[in-house]
């Protein structure tokens, strides 16, 4: 309750620990993963509102395992390792964690679980990301009257697996750079950059009924929490390139 309440250290290792705090809040409301379910729609072939309702749900269930098990780690991380003077800094420590809550066996499950969610999760957010870029080149240019779709482009799976799939794994190998620095990083950047126009924009666009449906423009209650989220994530933004810009005068 004290970190929720701003009650933040002032340093966390190389970084400001409100710099942590809001990037991570920007990854979760306002990342550019949030612009990839409409292209996975368009892939199930759930276009259109009949499928409203279908939509919801998947989204729903895609979202609550998610959640819950969140919940669970962070709970078990607060229970275990508050107060006994042990910090969580890499995935031996998460290891070490497991082997007190579960016994021998929770390394394993840990890894486990840590290969299954990547090995589920990897190749759906390559295509999805780079569906996302080529339809964005696709509607401005004009290479719509060239091919029916983004995926028809044949740089579309060369560059899905060059950036995508062949760089991630590069970074992720012994020598590689710190891969929690340049999460911390590029979460940072890309919610500065992405976070504003995103949550203006959702703002705007599902509380004008010209751009709804009939009958699904946002509510009264439902504008003003989508408002106090965007003022939350501006709030974000705002403190990421502040800190950011301590961090670089701290450093020097």
């Amino acid at each position: 309750m004290k970190g929720l309440t701003f009650g933040l250290p002032e340093n966390a290792g190389p970084f400001f620990a409100v710099f942590i705090a809001v990037s991570t809040i920007g990854a979760i409301g306002g990342s550019t993963s949030n612009l990839l379910y409409p292209g996975f729609m368009r892939d199930k072939g759930w276009i259109g509102p009949k499928y409203r309702k279908l939509q919801q749900l998947d989204l729903l269930f895609g979202m609550l395992p998610m959640l819950v098990i969140n919940v669970l780690f962070w709970s078990v991380a607060a229970e275990v390792v508050h107060g006994s003077g042990n910090t969580i800094a890499d995935e031996n420590d998460l290891s070490a964690m497991m082997t007190r809550v579960v016994g021998p066996a929770g390394p394993y499950l840990l890894w486990i679980c840590i290969f299954l969610a990547s090995f589920t999760s990897f190749p759906s957010q390559s295509r999805g990301f780079c569906s996302l870029i080529f339809s964005c080149v696709h509607h401005a240019g004009k290479l719509n009257e060239r091919y029916a779709t983004p995926d028809d482009n044949p740089w579309f799976k060369r560059v899905q697996i060059a950036v995508y799939i062949v760089l991630p794994i590069i970074v992720t190998m012994p020598g590689a750079p710190d891969l929690v620095m340049l999460n911390i990083l590029g979460t940072s950047v890309a919610t500065s950059l992405v976070l504003p126009p995103l949550l203006i924009g959702l703002f705007l666009m599902t509380s004008r009924k010209s751009f709804m449906l009939p009958g699904q423009a946002n509510r009264l209650w439902e504008q003003a929490l989508l408002g106090v989220i965007s003022l939350i994530g501006i709030w974000s933004t705002f403190e990421i390139v502040r800190n950011f810009f301590r961090q670089v005068l701290h450093i020097l």
